[in-house]
């Protein structure tokens, strides 16, 4: 990940998750999420910046698959 003014990029290839996963997941952490060709740019919320970090630390963890075919994935 990095950043430029006040910008944040994440490398798809480094993301676990579906593009759709990432996109729910932005938006119920309230994170301002767009794509632009392989990377993922986040504009940081001036209100709670450690919301970014928890946030990159969820997408970059795969889901657990369970011995029944289900996942954690669940939204």
């Amino acid at each position: 990940m990095f950043s430029i003014a006040g910008m944040f990029f994440i490398e798809k290839k480094d993301v676990k998750r579906a593009p759709q996963e990432v996109a729910a997941t932005a938006l119920l952490m309230d994170i301002d999420l767009s794509t632009l060709g392989h990377l993922y740019v986040i504009r940081a919320s001036a209100s709670d910046p450690a919301s970014i970090e928890h946030f990159v630390a969820a997408i970059k963890v795969p889901p657990v698959s369970y011995p029944n075919g289900d996942t954690d994935d669940d939204i």
